[in-house]
Formats: C-alpha cells, sequence, structure tokens
C-alpha cells in the first residue's frame, strides 16, 4: 500500500526525516549550515541540494548503520532525501537573500578595500558622503557634521541615495550600527590623509 502524502511531503518517512531535522535548534542549526555552506560552494542551487541530499543520506546510514541486524536496516522506510533536501537549500537560500550582506563595519572596510582605487582622498569622501546620505534617508541620528556632511541638501527626485554610485548599492544593504561605525572609520581616515597631505 502506497501513501498518497503526509503532512506536504511525499510520504510519511519524508515528513520523519524533515521533522527530525527541524524540529531540535541545534539539528536545525547544523543541517541549516550545511545548507549554507553548499549553496556558497556551488555554482547552482542544483549542486547545493545534492550536496545537502548525500548528508542527509550518510547520516540516516550512519544512525541505521550502528544496527548490526541488517534486516531492521532494509524495514527502514526511505525517505525522499532530495524533496528535503531541495526544501532545506530553498528555504536557507531565501534567508541568505534577505539577510543584510553587510552585518558589521568589517564587512564594509573589506568591501572598501576592495573597491577602492588609487584616489585615497576622492575614494574615502564618496564612501564616507554615500554613509551620510543612507543614515540621513534612514532618519539616523549619526554625527554626519560632524562629518563635514551637510543633511538635507536637494538631490533629483527627493532620495539622497540617487547618485549613480557603487556605494549606494551596497550602503542600503548594511545594518545601521556597521553604517555608523564605518563612517567614523572613514572621517577618521579623511582625518588622517588630510594631515598627510594628500587631500586636494
Amino acid at each position: 500500500m502506497t501513501e498518497e502524502g503526509y503532512n506536504g511531503w511525499r510520504d510519511r518517512a519524508t515528513w520523519a526525516l524533515n521533522l527530525h531535522w527541524s524540529n531540535e535548534q541545534d539539528l536545525y542549526r547544523r543541517l541549516a549550515e550545511v545548507a549554507r555552506e553548499a549553496i556558497f560552494a556551488s555554482e547552482d542551487l542544483d549542486t547545493a541540494t545534492a550536496i545537502v541530499r548525500e548528508y542527509l543520506r550518510d547520516d540516516l546510514d550512519d544512525r541505521v548503520g550502528t544496527c548490526s541486524d541488517l534486516l531492521v536496516r532494509d524495514l527502514v522506510a526511505t525517505p525522499d532525501f532530495h524533496e528535503v533536501a531541495v526544501a532545506w537549500v530553498r528555504d536557507v537560500d531565501e534567508m541568505i537573500d534577505s539577510e543584510p550582506k553587510f552585518r558589521d563595519c568589517t564587512d564594509l572596510v573589506g568591501e572598501y578595500r576592495t573597491v577602492a582605487e588609487d584616489d585615497s582622498w576622492g575614494d574615502c569622501l564618496m564612501a564616507l558622503f554615500a554613509v551620510c546620505d543612507e543614515l540621513y534617508f534612514r532618519q539616523h541620528p549619526a554625527p554626519s557634521e560632524s562629518w563635514g556632511y551637510e543633511p538635507g541638501a536637494p538631490y533629483i527626485g527627493g532620495d539622497p541615495r540617487q547618485r549613480g554610485t557603487y556605494w549606494f548599492d551596497v550602503l542600503r544593504e548594511a545594518e545601521t550600527d556597521a553604517l555608523v561605525s564605518f563612517g567614523h572609520l572613514l572621517a577618521r581616515y579623511r582625518g588622517m590623509l588630510k594631515h598627510a597631505g594628500r587631500d586636494y
């Protein structure tokens, strides 16, 4: 007798496999981390799904493999590993998409080092004023005036972030605390450049 589906899953065994991983916090975090690593290490979600599917299969083999009686192993219903892997990869991928890309100041500093060109003064000012614009747009009371920023300057379209630079897209995805810390660092760096006579 075949089952016609169980609680939204192909069958009871598949439902139980997903429940095993999603019902306990430590297991949930472990499989979510496996899925996250698979997504970042793979060229596409199908490859990531295959990695998670094999992880699920190996885990079940390890647990069932501890039984000395092979008959017990044969009696265990085989869940649809692929269905569970697809669900986990899809959910974790959606979580990754919804997370801020730049959670702390270190992320933003790393991005700055990646995109900064030979114009230290211009790069610093562009990033600093982009931070100020973003904080102003979020109505955050950052010390932007001490950073040399004049809030409320008229911009085309009313959105101060519509400046057409790379930084405005990056900073929209940053957390506010990260922006404030990054702004402080840039302001200090600007002061160092000025002191060294590298301003214009």
